[in-house]
């Protein structure tokens, strides 16, 4: 079960970064908090 967890986790994660890759300002400040 963790490690499904962790996979879904894993994709949304790449999924946002794909979606704000464009914007690098935004994600850094997201990271930071």
């Amino acid at each position: 079960m963790e490690t499904v967890i962790r996979a879904e986790r894993m994709t949304t994660k790449r999924r946002l970064l794909r979606r704000t890759r464009k914007t690098r300002k935004q994600t850094t400040m997201r990271m930071r908090k």
